[in-house]
């Protein structure tokens, strides 16, 4: 740009370009999905002002619903008494187009106490599921050795994430599925 200037050329040449980045999914900057138009406004040496280009440039944002994951512990069952080792069973899949889930994080009371392993075939549960498009290989499954926490009354809960961090707690993360250890 500077090489076809006449001269004089500018103080800052060749450092006259600029570049921005605009997150439009970040929550509270206004851009719902839709047409939107964008316009640069700069000033001159002397202070005039102008419009670049002159005719607005249209975009459009289309962003998907948020739709946290889902999920299911099948297993231990609401009130179960545990003992010794007992597997933690489930599923879970992201709702999302295209989405996936990233982690499954097992909970028992407020502690987090492991990471399940993900993508088991359910195909019994996903034929109660309809469009979703990670079937069969949505299940989960963590060993919980029982012998490490006291006996009494927990909360066991799983803490799910996706691939864009969208988060969501199955088994309530307030109630959770409440069980019982006893060793």
């Amino acid at each position: 740009i500077c090489n076809a200037l006449p001269t004089p050329r500018p103080a800052n040449c060749p450092a006259v370009g600029f570049q921005a980045s605009i997150d439009t999914a970040t929550p509270g900057l206004g851009l719902a999905n839709g047409p939107h138009t964008i316009q640069v406004r700069v000033r001159d040496e002397i202070g005039r002002f102008f419009n670049f280009p002159e005719a607005p440039v249209p975009f459009t944002v289309k962003h998907d619903a948020f739709a946290p994951p889902i999920g299911k512990i099948t297993a231990p069952v609401a009130n179960a008494e545990l003992s010794g080792t007992v597997t933690v069973d489930g599923y879970a899949y992201s709702p999302q187009t295209g989405g996936r889930i990233a982690g499954v994080f097992v909970f028992l009371d407020s502690e987090q106490i492991g990471t399940a392993t993900y993508g088991i075939a359910r195909p019994e549960d996903c034929a109660t599921l309809t469009g979703v498009a990670a079937c069969p290989n949505i299940g989960f499954r963590y060993t919980l050795d029982t012998k490490r926490f006291s006996n009494g009354a927990h909360q066991l809960y799983v803490y799910l994430a996706d691939q864009d961090f969208n988060l969501t707690f199955v088994g309530d993360y307030y109630g959770g599925t409440n069980v019982t250890i006893k060793n």
